[in-house]
């Protein structure tokens, strides 16, 4: 399966382009892990205004048949056992997996209402360099999982 990360941000400095190269490299048995940036709305306008910019240039970049996933604080909140089984299935139905991390405004309505679905990382607020770089081990760690390699340790 072709996992894309798509990231509404400025391109990340090196060493969260590192990180996520390795679990990307260590994932690539099973799938391929890729990360799309697309800058952000400009500052200086409404929130609204902002989200629904980055939210039509978000759709545009979706291809065709994706499954699309929203990275939202307000998604539904997975162990990483529980990730392994929700990627199982991905696998299963769809050769194309989006997974969408907003601006610093979040999504706007029309991206959630248009998501397959929702996931929260966690109530709090992170960095959206440290976002990356969770999906990618995250998405590494439930591969293992589904193969019982011993990197994950319950």
């Amino acid at each position: 399966m072709l996992v894309e990360v798509l990231c509404v941000c400025r391109r990340p400095p090196a060493w969260v382009s590192e990180l996520c190269a390795d679990y990307a490299r260590r994932l690539k048995r099973s799938d391929e892990l890729t990360f799309r940036y697309l800058n952000p709305g400009p500052d200086g306008v409404d929130s609204a205004v902002r989200r629904r910019d980055e939210t039509s240039r978000i759709k545009a970049a979706l291809k065709t048949g994706t499954h699309l996933v929203a990275l939202d604080e307000r998604g539904d909140a997975w162990s990483s056992v529980e990730l392994a089984q929700r990627f199982a299935q991905w696998r299963e139905r769809h050769k194309h997996l989006t997974l969408a991390i907003g601006g610093a405004d979040g999504f706007d309505a029309a991206l959630l209402d248009s998501a397959a679905e929702s996931w929260s990382l966690s109530r709090l607020t992170l960095p959206h360099l440290f976002v990356q770089v969770v999906i990618a081990e995250q998405l590494y760690r439930a591969a293992s999982i589904l193969v019982g390699h011993p990197y994950h340790r319950p």
